[in-house]
């Protein structure tokens, strides 16, 4: 009797110890990635990163979602890259992870095809069923600059907003832009604006946001 409760006690500790290690490297998982090499100041005038700094996001891979992360995206690799709390950053491309969210706004990396203006970064601003507001971010182009006694490569990039209505896409550079994609409703979403004070620039998220749940 002993003994088989002995076995019993032992059989629960072995489960619940493998349990503790299938949910433990859950939040740690994410960092065990390939290590990202970086852009050394020594070849490279600048670093095609965007935000520049790390920022606060989340990715989902492979079924998880991955919380208070900091991390930040290459434009010209595609890659996201995350800042381990073990002193190294690590990245994943873009088609590894089901999700990609930077502060608050989810993100995807998209190419060329069906009349997108360019391969990049595209954060959704806002979408609706019939059309999207996209903020995208993408490398313009790559040149080689003297910078002392050494050649150095920089990148130009490049931060535009476009209004995606099936494959017609406009840019928008302000109110009036977004307006004009909207013919029925242009008037009114120009004094909707105007009413409310909104006069947003590229990065004025909020305001766009108020602007586009206006729009029926």
């Amino acid at each position: 009797m002993k003994l088989l409760k002995s076995s019993l006690v032992i059989a629960v500790i072995t489960a619940c110890a493998a349990l503790n290690v299938s949910a433990q490297p859950k939040s740690q998982q994410i960092f065990s990635a390939r290590l990202e090499r970086g852009y050394s100041p020594a070849l490279y005038a600048n670093a095609p990163y965007h935000p520049t700094d790390f920022t606060p996001g989340e990715v989902t891979y492979r079924g998880y979602t991955y919380t208070d992360l900091q991390l930040h995206l290459d434009l010209q690799l595609g890659t996201v890259i995350i800042n381990s709390p073990f002193g190294r950053t690590v990245y994943y491309q873009a088609s590894e992870l089901e999700k990609v969210k930077i502060n608050g706004l989810e993100v995807v990396y998209l190419d060329k095809a069906d009349h997108r203006p360019t391969k990049g970064w595209y954060e959704i601003i806002y979408a609706t069923p019939h059309w999207t507001l996209y903020r995208v971010h993408s490398v313009k182009n790559v040149t080689d600059i003297i910078a002392g006694e050494r050649k150095k490569t920089q990148f130009s990039l490049s931060h535009k907003l476009y209004i995606a209505k099936g494959n017609r896409w406009s840019g928008i550079k302000n109110v009036n832009d977004l307006a004009k994609a909207f013919p029925r409703q242009k008037d009114e979403i120009k004094a909707f604006a105007k009413s409310h004070n909104l006069n947003p620039d590229i990065n004025a998220t909020e305001q766009w946001i108020k602007i586009a749940e206006h729009i029926k």
